[in-house]
């Protein structure tokens, strides 16, 4: 079998599109994939994507190569994705923090498991 065939195929987000968004009760730090810049933390997440709170805005149609960094026990210290950003906009509630919307751009089966699974953990989601 040739090397290329070894990564688990991704996820298409058009199959993800109507999974439903779940809101946190924790918000899991998301720092830039390599590095201690966490970006924000997530507010709500669903199989297709997510909402992050952040300091500062992110570039709209950008993609991020990003780490969702999770709570012990989760089954993995990290969730990797990529994910585009598709809006960012003020916080209404809090003008000095930022909302943007991030639609999942790559995500292999196995993250989409393990996100599946923590979404399924008491005490993730309201």
């Amino acid at each position: 079998m040739a090397s290329h065939h070894s990564q688990p195929a991704p996820i298409s987000t058009a199959e993800l599109r109507r999974a439903p968004r779940l809101q946190l009760q924790q918000f899991f730090p998301v720092f830039r994939t390599g590095t201690d810049d966490m970006i924000g933390r997530v507010a709500d997440l669903s199989a297709s994507g997510m909402m992050l709170i952040c300091n500062a805005p992110l570039a709209v149609d950008t993609e991020y190569a990003l780490d969702i960094r999770l709570p012990a026990g989760a089954g993995a210290s990290a969730l990797k994705v990529h994910a585009v950003s598709v809006w960012c906009r003020h916080n209404p509630n809090n003008q000095a923090h930022y909302g943007a919307g991030m639609r999942f751009s790559n995500i292999t089966g196995e993250s989409l498991s393990l996100l599946e699974a923590l979404l399924r953990e008491p005490g993730v989601t309201h």
